[in-house]
């Protein structure tokens, strides 16, 4: 059975992404990314970087994953649309009740939310500012690659931007 201290060792591994990973259609205006993670010299069963991203929006709004066994163990939300309230209870002092506004991107470590399994739904409740700010979805890729030790690339996802009325 896989344990934290499992789930430690291959947050800390240095991790590849597979084949080359296209972004397909989820809905009328977003899209979704999905690859699967190498570490060391084989691909990790249920190990996968799951990425979604606004087509329309501006700015351009997603998350970021890193999923094992279909439960989140880091994520970043770009210019997330609405606010993020931490708890109180079990968090430490410098995020404990801490609300993150809306468009402020939102990292949601490992550190913070160590447990394993998680819970039923649950998608890791306490979350970081990220300081200085990022400026667009690129950015946001290469920060939550850098800061899970993913190595490779992802394309940017498409953006058609509508004017809103």
């Amino acid at each position: 059975m896989i344990g934290v201290d499992d789930i430690d060792d291959m947050v800390a591994a240095p991790k590849e992404i597979a084949g080359r990973p296209q972004w397909d259609k989820s809905r009328d205006t977003t899209v979704r990314l999905k690859a699967p993670l190498w570490i060391g010299e084989e691909i990790v069963g249920g190990l996968f970087l799951i990425a979604t991203a606004s087509v329309v929006a501006t700015p351009q709004h997603g998350s970021l994953v890193l999923v094992f066994q279909d439960q989140p163990i880091q994520r970043l939300d770009a210019f997330p649309s609405a606010p993020h309230a931490n708890p109180f209870k079990n968090v430490p002092k410098e995020l404990r009740g801490l609300t993150l506004p809306s468009g402020d991107h939102q990292f949601h470590t490992w550190q913070h939310n160590r447990r394993w399994p998680r819970p039923p739904k649950d998608n890791l409740p306490i979350a970081a500012p990220i300081d200085p700010p990022l400026v667009d979805y690129r950015a946001a890729i290469d920060f939550f690659l850098t800061r899970t030790n993913i190595h490779g690339m992802i394309p940017l996802p498409p953006h058609e931007p509508r004017l809103s009325v």
